[in-house]
Order: structure tokens, then sequence, then C-alpha cells
């Protein structure tokens, strides 16, 4: 058997962001794939920008992370990904999971 990460003091954490303002995002549509099963999210032309983060805002959230003494195994960063993870949760496991 393998010791696991806690025998060595080691905490472990996903951080799961929502949409962040860097740039990428802000022609979605140059991004999409064939059959991209989440373009009806971008129907309008991409993500509003009342929707997204800023990087400073991902970053302090990150930061305030590593200065926990326990860490939660999956923290969503921002509104939409907060959104997002609770309705992946409240999702049937035996169906394909598309956000609304």
């Amino acid at each position: 058997m393998i010791p696991g990460s806690a025998c060595f003091g080691i905490d472990v954490a996903i951080a799961e962001p929502g949409p962040v303002s860097s740039g990428v995002l802000d022609d979605i549509l140059a991004y999409r794939l064939p059959e991209d099963p989440y373009a009806a999210l971008f129907a309008g032309g991409g993500v509003p920008a009342a929707m997204m983060i800023t990087p400073e805002q991902a970053a302090a959230t990150l930061a305030e992370l590593v200065e926990r003494a326990e860490v939660p195994l999956r923290l969503p960063v921002g509104p939409v990904a907060a959104h997002v993870l609770a309705a992946r949760d409240a999702a049937p496991y035996d169906k394909p999971f598309i956000p609304a």
C-alpha cells in the first residue's frame, strides 16, 4: 500500500476557476470545435464581462488558499465556477453533463 500525501504533511486542493478576463475569451468563437457541446453557452457572442473574474481576483483566491491551515479538495474560483460545480454535483452521473 502506498502511503497518502497526508503522512508527508502535504495537502492537495483542486482550484477550479470560472471564466477569467485574461483576453483568451474575448473572441470565444475562434476557439470552437466542430459539434461543440458548449456552443449554446456562447450563442450570444461570448462570456459576458460581468460573469468573468479578473486575473487579480483569481490570484487572490489562490493566495488565500495556500495560507489556509486546512484546504478543501475542490475550490471553485468565482461565481460562475461555483454555479457550474453545484450544477454538476446535482446532476445525475449516468448522463452527460451540460451546464445551463
